[in-house]
């Protein structure tokens, strides 16, 4: 069971201890401190926000300030602005008016959204009151297409927001979640809304964790997807992770809950094999998920708020060489990066021993670089290039009030930085959601798999092999192939009865096959019909069918409508 309110007492001794100094111009340097003069439990956001290949960093603290700083964390003019006490939500950036520039939001602990310009300039109509204290993120992505970002805020009356840049509800929302409010303090965190397209069509899904002790996946409208909500045995903290565990480009869902369990779901609500996962303690933080070895699929890292760090194969194996234990709690969430430049995924993990721990895929630990504090390390580290040369830096921040950086010695553009912040976020600049960042159709994974890039869209035909990125995502084909596309054959079948049409083609695993027909091609919008059943696959194969159907026409035109399934 979650100890609910145990964090209340120990934030605010902190909060009376952490009043020291302020942020002052400093002498560049690769590896720094700068003291904010307040504790600090928010993630570190890096974004290069005025495109100078610089990165600023965004963090807020205890005392309810926000900071935008430079790369050398040089206070920026017009910041800091000033929010509720008790603040522990990390701000965010998106372009929430459509005037093309972005702006900071974050919500505070007294249930207030505020925005900002670049400037520190509040936005008009801000701060808004929302019903609730905001422990969560919020998320700023256009999910409508009209230029300008949503607001997505989860608040401690147990409520799912969907607002406007102008503050104003879309239709079907908030959302009653039906959990437990955050009374006193109660809640040590909210779950941050993770947002998908599970099936890849440009509309996107939501998913969410809840004091209901439910992780809840809703559509754009507010209606709930079939299949959701999912129960668990107590509070879900953790942001949902969404992630392809078994290689067939298509999300599940996987969230720890304070029963110590880790769960893992397709997009219908089904368990994946192998999952749930007893733990045994409490978890707060959110799950990572990178190729920590190297092989066709993700492993998953949990850690729990004792202090012991898992690492899992996606089919939900202990990994050799875990757990590993921190001398304390761990709040704060892991991320997954190359930490020595050998190549290979490491696991960095913050925890309230002062430490941000280091251990290699078999558990061994790495010493160098030593990323220590004076106080608790809750909130979740992030990683970038932050004075663009080349070298991958981390910034992490402390209940000591300050906010540090390490250069390491991996490079910036090395790919094994598969889960450099929260939430897996790789952003430079905007809000992203999971699975289809630049809304293409086709899921970033295989554009990276493939392409190495997301430029390609899905109407572009890389291979030039007369088929489109999209149609040999659907067909399953590769689309860097030029041999390799969908095709049909004619085939007939002579018997003492006659002659009898059929279609021979190579399936592939997880995709359907609708015959259909049609008498004509010249009409501007040709009238298919199908016969009979779609043909499921599971397993690459030849299929060849026969034309049995008396009631087709003597002469007409087939074709192949594919699926996935």
């Amino acid at each position: 069971m979650l100890p609910h309110r145990s964090i209340l007492l120990a934030t605010a001794y902190l909060l009376w201890h952490g009043l020291l100094g302020v942020a002052s111009a400093v002498t560049p340097d690769a590896n720094w401190s700068r003291n904010l003069g307040t504790p600090i439990a928010s993630s570190p956001i890096i974004r290069d926000l005025d495109d100078d290949g610089d990165l600023e960093i965004l963090v807020s603290s205890l005392i309810g300030q926000v900071f935008l700083l430079d790369h050398q964390g040089n206070t920026l003019s017009g910041w800091p602005q000033s929010t509720a006490l008790f603040q522990r939500t990390s701000p965010n950036l998106g372009d929430i008016d459509g005037d093309g520039k972005l702006d900071v939001v974050v919500g505070d602990n007294d249930g207030k959204l505020h925005a900002w310009d670049l400037n520190g300039v509040s936005k008009d109509g801000f701060p808004i009151q929302l019903v609730g204290s905001i422990k969560s993120v919020v998320r700023l992505i256009d999910l409508t297409g009209d230029g300008a970002a949503e607001l997505l805020v989860h608040t401690g009356a147990s409520r799912l927001y969907l607002l406007d840049g102008a503050g104003n509800d879309l239709d079907g929302w908030p959302i009653d979640l039906g959990g437990d409010p955050d009374l006193f303090g109660s809640w040590i965190i909210a779950s941050t809304p993770t947002i998908v397209d599970f099936d890849y069509d440009g509309t996107f899904e939501i998913a969410v964790g809840s004091t209901n002790d439910q992780v809840h996946v809703f559509n754009l409208d507010g209606t709930a997807v079939t299949g959701w909500p999912q129960q668990t045995g107590d509070w879900v903290y953790p942001s949902i992770t969404a992630i392809d565990l078994d290689g067939d480009y298509e999300l599940e869902l996987v969230a720890g809950s304070g029963d110590g369990k880790l769960y893992a779901w397709r997009a219908d609500g089904s368990n994946m094999p192998g999952f749930p996962i007893d733990i045994e303690q409490p978890i707060v933080a959110s799950i990572a998920s990178a190729n920590l070895l190297g092989d066709a699929l993700p492993e998953l890292v949990v850690a729990d708020l004792s202090g012991n760090v898992y690492c899992y194969s996606s089919t939900g194996t202990l990994l050799d060489g875990w757990p590993q234990a921190a001398d304390s709690g761990i709040v704060g969430s892991p991320i997954l990066i190359d930490a020595n430049a050998d190549g290979a995924i490491d696991v960095l993990v913050p925890s309230r021993d002062n430490t941000v721990h280091i251990w290699q895929a078999d558990g061994s630990s790495i010493n160098s670089p030593t990323l220590t504090s004076t106080d608790w390390i809750e909130a979740t580290p992030s990683t970038g290039d932050l004075d663009n040369d080349g070298l991958l830096e981390i910034i992490y921040a402390s209940y000591d009030g300050r906010l540090y950086r390490t250069e390491l010695s991996t490079l910036a553009v090395n790919p094994q930085t598969t889960w450099p912040s929260f939430h897996g976020d790789q952003s430079l600049n905007i809000d992203l959601p999971v699975g289809d960042s630049d809304r293409d159709a086709l899921p970033d994974q295989l554009e990276y798999e493939a392409f190495g890039t997301l430029a390609y869209n899905g109407e572009d035909d890389t291979d030039h092999d007369g088929s489109n990125n999209f149609s040999e995502w659907i067909a399953g084909t590769n689309p860097i192939a030029a041999n390799e596309r969908f095709t049909t054959e004619m085939i007939l079948d002579q018997n003492e009865y006659g002659t009898t049409p059929g279609l021979r083609w190579e399936a592939q695993a997880g995709r359907s096959y609708q015959i259909v027909y049609t008498e004509s091609l010249a009409a501007a919008e040709v009238n298919w019909q199908p016969i009979g059943q779609a043909i499921h696959s599971s397993q690459h194969e030849i299929i060849e069918w026969y034309s049995n159907a008396d009631d087709l026409p003597d002469q007409c035109f087939y074709s192949i409508q594919v699926q996935r399934n």
